[in-house]
């Protein structure tokens, strides 16, 4: 009620409430209702309710909220005074920055100390990279950090000499600032390497010599001399940095990159570390990116044989997407003759190796691509799709959800998703559906409502606590702006499960999406290509933040490239992604090397773009949901469809 009369401009009714709701309501709502009531009222008031809030939690956020209030009315003595006990090296950034830019707007006395130990201690962040705007002069170190940060690596390699000859410098988080800046910011990474490993005499702690090890392992991978003993000696140090580690996180990122410098020697030594550490590593799916690379690599060599060795190490070991992708390729390359088995009959491997892939985790592509393998029946696919990936830890916030439902139940849907965003991890499969669909609802007439409604719903539907719903899937690939995909797939001749397939890959349904590259709206067309479409289709303005003109031009462009690549709606996709020209360079250049045309889902592995190969996947995959979902269309119908 405080809200909605918030909403209805009665300012003084709408804090009587939030006064009643911090008394009476659960605890969380109530919080809000607290926090509500320091924005309202004239200043005065406005503070006060801060250093109410901040007197009743005693954390750092009503203390941050305190302070962000003090700090917007220069009441700068008041900030120093309240964060008086604050600790540096462990607050949050913005916190800190309001403590150290109050203390040198005040000329305080202890502002270097203060900001010395703020900008040493911790990794550098836009905070300390905008006081460090504001200072006249800065110690050296946070000048060469603040380079750093913005990556000029250039400048920083020209100042950091010293610090590497001065042992008070030599902690783990400058040690990391100094290995980037002699990775970055000169091509003598030989030399720089030495300048790092030189400081091993020091006596310094595992922690430091972690990062010695590390940056000096990377820089002899970069070694202009390409030769074999530069990259031993990096796979050495790379080794030793794993050794070194202290951290999960930092085991995983040394032998991330340990494995991904064994791929410029041969096959058979990257299969060696693979039996060799495939079971130490912690986070599998942190590694899927070295297995695309790998992939990729294996089948630029024919190297057949080896891929299926692959295939068979990781198992049980790499992420269930990783283990997808080699099993279902491996099994492809056995049917299509590439690979010749002895001890398993081709039926029995490939048979083995599809089941495999059928249990891929949220990477539907495969499960897909396996099943038809398989000849599974669609009831059995469907079914499957109910727990793409369990999620065994879950426990409710009950609070959260009744402020979620509240929120939907009294018709603010501006405040769901933000809220959502900070506790989703902790919101029931229940809850999630009937705030999506509630925000689905809301779309016809706030666009943007739709995009939020498919992330909460899809979000839930990849990692689940149980059997997601029919309509949870039917919310993670929804039909939206249905008027306009129903009239320009009919116009030109478009599968409507396509159209969207492609919608929902490009942008997530958000008709005001606009990428880095400028890639504008639901289709997401590059402003070249939207002028080439509009002059065939004799338009002299348009805005490709309309929804019905964005989907007119990726309509008809889709169906442009369908026509121009001889009806093959596969590399239609492709040269949506990555352009007509280049699919025709790819398609000539696999022909050339394979000496013969292979099969479409092969070919999809052999594009040297991670990009397009990814979105291949994922429009084919989403294609095939709404086919199921909408059109009673087959799936099996749609992977031929597809990939013909």
């Amino acid at each position: 009620m405080g809200l909605r009369n918030l909403q209805l401009g009665d300012e003084a009714t709408a804090i009587r409430e939030f006064k009643r709701s911090s008394k009476k309501s659960s605890e969380l709502i109530a919080r809000k209702s607290r926090e509500m009531l320091t924005t309202l009222g004239p200043i005065d008031n406005r503070i006060k309710e801060c250093f109410s809030l901040y007197d009743f939690y005693q954390d750092e956020d009503s203390l941050l909220r305190l302070c962000k209030e003090l700090y917007a009315n220069r009441e700068y003595a008041q900030v120093i005074a309240v964060t008086e006990e604050t600790d540096l090296s462990e607050c949050s950034n913005e916190l800190a920055y309001y403590r150290c830019s109050s203390l040198h707007i005040k000329h305080d006395t202890s502002f270097q100390q203060n900001y010395y130990k703020w900008c040493t201690t911790r990794p550098f962040t836009r905070e300390q990279y905008q006081l460090f705007c504001e200072v006249e002069k800065s110690p050296a170190i946070v000048t060469l950090r603040s380079l750093a940060y913005i990556r000029n690596y250039g400048a920083a390699f020209e100042r950091i000499q010293p610090f590497l000859e001065n042992e008070k410098f030599f902690t783990p988080i400058l040690l990391s600032d100094f290995g980037k800046i002699l990775l970055y910011g000169s091509a003598q990474y030989k030399e720089n390497a030495e300048k790092l490993l030189s400081l091993e005499s020091k006596g310094l702690s595992k922690e430091n010599l972690f990062y010695i090890h590390f940056y000096a392992g990377r820089l002899y991978e970069k070694a202009l001399n390409k030769s074999e003993d530069n990259t031993q000696k990096a796979l050495e140090l790379l080794e030793m940095a794993m050794e070194d580690a202290t951290s999960s996180e930092k085991y995983d990122n040394a032998l991330w990159y340990f494995l991904s410098t064994s791929l410029k020697l041969s096959s058979s030594r990257t299969i060696e570390y693979l039996e060799k550490y495939k079971d130490t590593w912690h986070d599998s799916a942190y590694f899927d990116d070295f297995f695309d690379a790998l992939s990729l690599k294996l089948i630029a060599e024919h190297s057949w044989k080896d891929y299926y060795k692959i295939a068979k190490i990781i198992r049980n070991a790499a992420s269930k997407e990783a283990t997808a992708k080699f099993n279902y390729v491996a099994a492809r390359l056995i049917q299509e003759g590439f690979i010749t088995l002895t001890a398993l009959s081709p039926e029995e491997a490939c048979t083995d190796m599809f089941n495999v892939a059928m249990d891929s985790g949220t990477n539907i592509y495969y499960r897909m691509m396996a099943a038809q393998r398989l000849s599974l029946s669609q009831e059995k696919v469907m079914d499957s799709m109910h727990i793409l990936q369990s999620d065994d830890s879950f426990t409710v916030d009950e609070q959260a959800e009744r402020l979620l439902l509240g929120y939907a139940e009294f018709g603010f849907p501006e405040k769901i998703y933000e809220e959502w965003t900070t506790c989703s991890e902790r919101i029931s499969m229940d809850c999630a559906e009937k705030i999506s669909l509630f925000l689905k609802n809301c779309g016809s007439s706030t666009p943007s409502y739709y995009a939020q409604s498919l992330r909460i719903a899809s979000k839930k539907f990849n990692k689940s606590e149980g059997k997601v719903s029919d309509q949870l899937i039917r919310l993670s690939f929804p039909q939206d702006f249905t008027l306009s995909v129903s009239k320009y797939c009919t116009e030109y001749g478009i599968e409507e499960s396509l159209m969207y397939a492609l919608i929902r890959t490009e942008s997530y349904f958000d008709s005001v999406a606009k990428s880095s590259a400028e890639a504008s709206g639901l289709t997401q067309l590059m402003e070249l290509t939207a002028g080439d479409i509009a002059k065939k289709l004799k338009k002299t303005s348009y805005d490709l933040m309309d929804a019905d003109t964005n989907i007119q031009f990726g309509t008809f462009y889709l169906e442009e490239m369908i026509r121009r690549l001889d009806g093959s709606q596969i590399l239609a996709l492709f040269a949506y992604n990555g352009g007509i020209t280049t699919v025709r360079r790819w398609v000539k250049n696999a022909e050339k090397e394979f000496e013969k045309t292979i099969a479409k889902d092969l070919f999809l592995e052999t594009l040297p773009y991670s990009e397009t190969r990814d979105y291949g996947r994922k429009v084919l995959a989403s294609a095939i949901m709404y086919g199921i979902l909408y059109y009673d269309t087959p799936y099996s119908q749609t992977i031929l469809n597809i990939m013909q």
